[in-house]
């Protein structure tokens, strides 16, 4: 049993093992996620000043010659991706995929996910892992995690979600190019995007669904376009909503919901750095009181009914708008139908 010493929660001294696992899953999670790009930059400068110097010349040349490749090539591993230690981190929350319906190998996808939360745990889980068992519930379909490109600067972090399957999220136009270039050949790759991007992190409040959709129309355009120039397709593309209930429970805030300055402050640093500052708390590695490691708090991910969308190279603004309007729909009917079996009924969902 957990015991308490100067208002302090501690862990319990004797845990089964399946759980200490768990736990360092979510750690080396964070800490790939925070610290491995910083770590890594940190050690090749000290490498200089050693008789070691030529190793950091040799990835310092491998860097420069593999910049783009992210943009370029498909790298991922499913050995990496189907690694224990992702099924013991979606075993920490946990997190569950749920499918709503079949989803055909004979076309691409776009998964549009809500929300983002602080971290997107449970969109790493589905879709940059087989932590979830993706592949036993969508076995002809390749999922893609979509990310921003400062991901792909850091080294050593770069390679290993390289490896993992994600690929840039470009910014405006250019990344409808982008995104398709590498499925020309290829069908049932499904392209998950996060939709509400990292200016979501600060309405992730608990019991709350907060949602960016009424000016994200990207997807939208990008939807009605993927086929004929892109990539081959029978005469569709299909969009697909995707939700996680309890993905902004996890952690809880230390920004005021109404907080005017705090979230100017948040929005500055965005604009500055593309992502906001981590303002929130956890738990700790052996104390549940406070810390950077998420709560145990379950995660349901719902993948819903795919969306077929006749394609058109040029899409007007009605075509986009009529979509769009179709998408917010198919996606509160999605909220409604599942939110009682999977979050607290209290949840409110709303869209900005």
């Amino acid at each position: 049993m957990p015991f308490s010493m100067f208002g302090i929660e501690f862990a319990p001294l004797r845990i089964p093992l399946e759980r200490r696992k768990q736990t360092a899953a979510v750690l080396y999670y964070w800490t790939e996620f925070f610290l491995t790009g910083p770590l890594m930059i940190m050690f090749l400068l000290y490498l200089y000043t050693t008789r070691f110097y030529h190793l950091a010349y040799l990835y310092l040349i491998w860097y420069i010659y593999d910049f783009q490749s992210f943009r370029k090539s498909d790298r991922r591993s499913e050995w990496l991706r189907k690694l224990n230690i992702w099924k013991h981190f979606a075993n920490y929350f946990p997190i569950k995929l749920v499918k709503t319906a079949e989803i055909s190998p004979d076309k691409n996808y776009i998964f549009a996910c809500h929300p983002h939360g602080y971290l997107s745990v449970s969109h790493f889980a589905n879709f940059m892992t087989d932590g979830t068992y993706f592949s036993d519930k969508y076995p002809d379909i390749k999922p893609h995690l979509m990310t921003l490109n400062f991901q792909f600067l850091m080294p050593l972090h770069r390679e290993i979600i390289l490896f993992s399957g994600k690929k840039e999220l470009p910014n405006k136009t250019k990344w409808i190019l982008y995104i398709f270039r590498f499925l020309k050949k290829e069908k049932g790759n499904a392209v998950a995007i996060v939709i509400g991007g990292a200016r979501e992190v600060l309405d992730a409040i608990p019991n709350k669904m907060i949602l960016i959709l009424s000016r994200r129309k990207g997807f939208i355009r990008l939807a009605i376009k993927t086929g004929i120039k892109f990539i081959t397709l029978p005469t569709r593309a299909s969009l697909v909503p995707v939700i996680s209930f309890g993905e902004n429970d996890i952690f809880e805030p230390t920004i005021r919901e109404n907080s005017w300055l705090q979230k100017k402050i948040q929005e500055f640093f965005i604009k500055l750095f593309t992502f906001p500052l981590p303002i929130f708390f956890g738990r700790g590695i052996f104390q549940y009181t406070f810390g950077l490691l998420p709560f145990r708090r379950k995660i349901t991910t719902v993948v819903g009914k795919p969306i077929d969308v006749l394609q058109n190279e040029n899409p007007s603004k009605n075509d986009i708008d009529d979509l769009h309007q179709r998408y917010h729909q198919e996606l509160i009917k999605l909220f409604e139908e599942h939110k009682a079996k999977y979050s607290d009924s209290d949840t409110i969902l709303k869209i900005r």
